[in-house]
């Protein structure tokens, strides 16, 4: 699990640690050695079929206990987990697939299954991402016992890890079309004089000589951790347990995205345009999705009551229907001032038939735009 204490020789070669292919003594299934330096290709519409090397070993282990097809990479902390929970296991694991490069080939992810809003699934913990290149899977990303491995905005990814009081590590990361991880920061600190020196680099090496010292205090190197996780966004997976009979099916979530209107930089005039009743001037936003919406309803919320769990339990009134909301079609919407409790939502019908309901909200934090399904 993600609480224990790497060794100090670990922690002094954390960044190579995680992007290093970790060796088993349980002789496994192997990923194809596939040349780093190629670019992925495209893949089948059924990306999932490529990645089935990887999935189908970590169903019968996690489900069945069954080890023979696990492959050796990247299931460092996910046997963990299974010699932990056993069967359980298979639903606090999940997967999801996010295209991290760009390349239109999305890479296959898998997290810890945290949350369940609606009728899905969310984490925002990683223990391994696996690419495309050549049409093969490669595992890009591991996170370890120790080190923490999430989401960012933009496609990025945030890896912290540490070895007791001296030895930190925040850094930031991309995944290249090569399948290669790319280091766009990295901050970590070393014992200097009774205290703490911290340096920054983007090689993602532990070398001092080859880094910058900073004039940093602890506050801040905090501080710098506190702005990372609050940029830490939630992924929605599907439980391990649910391949054979979900496979990629049903994900909804990451094909979302929304944004004020100011910063969308749109031309109102060229978009579909929804004012809700009571609605703000000031609350603007611009909705894309990548994939068509079937039964696409903008909702007016009231709410009912919190559980015990701070689950919100609202009232919801469609103000506005579409049969389909087409890919790539943004849709402008002027909805109520949302404050701390949300007023609006949007609903559609994902691929499994299911109705899903996305809540908008504004952080408190700072002022960006959220979707939580409810």
């Amino acid at each position: 699990m993600l609480k224990k204490i790497m060794t100090g020789a670990l922690a002094l070669t954390l960044g190579m640690s995680l992007l290093g292919c970790g060796t088993s003594e349980n002789k496994q299934a192997e990923l194809p050695k596939v040349p780093k330096a190629e670019a992925a290709q495209p893949a089948a519409a059924d990306y999932l079929r490529s990645y089935a090397l990887v999935m189908d070993g970590l169903y019968d282990y996690a489900v069945n206990g069954q080890d023979d097809k696990l492959v050796n990479e990247g299931m460092n902390v996910i046997r963990e987990m299974v010699e932990i929970y056993q069967r359980d296991s298979a639903s606090m694991i999940g997967y999801t697939l996010k295209d991290f490069n760009g390349d239109g080939v999305p890479e296959l992810v898998l997290g810890r299954a945290e949350q369940h809003k609606g009728a899905g699934y969310y984490g925002s913990d990683i223990y391994s991402v696996y690419t495309l290149v050549d049409g093969k899977p490669l595992r890009s990303f591991e996170g370890w016992q120790s080190n923490r491995l999430q989401v960012l905005s933009g496609s990025r990814l945030f890896l912290q890890a540490t070895d007791g009081d001296a030895y930190s590590v925040l850094a930031a990361y991309k995944i290249a079309p090569t399948g290669e991880p790319e280091c766009l920061d990295y901050y970590f600190t070393a014992p200097q004089n009774g205290g703490l020196a911290y340096y920054h680099n983007t090689s993602g090496s532990n070398d001092r000589n080859a880094s910058k010292r900073l004039n940093m205090t602890e506050d801040a190197f905090e501080e710098l951790r506190n702005e990372y996780m609050n940029d830490v966004t939630m992924l929605e997976l599907i439980p391990v347990e649910n391949y054979h009979k979900q496979g990629a099916k049903g994900l909804a979530y990451q094909h979302l995205k929304l944004d004020w209107l100011q910063d969308a930089q749109a031309d109102v005039q060229q978009y579909g345009m929804v004012k809700v009743p009571n609605a703000s001037e000031f609350v603007k936003v611009v909705l894309r999705s990548d994939k068509s919406l079937s039964n696409f309803k903008v909702l007016s919320l009231t709410l009912l009551s919190v559980d015990e769990e701070g689950n919100a339990h609202f009232d919801a009134q469609p103000v506005y229907r579409q049969d389909m909301l087409m890919a790539d079609t943004p849709l402008v919407m002027q909805l109520a001032d949302t404050e701390a409790v949300p007023a609006n939502a949007i609903a559609f019908d994902d691929e499994l038939g299911r109705e899903r309901r996305f809540a908008v909200s504004i952080s408190g934090m700072d002022g960006s735009l959220q979707l939580s399904e409810i």
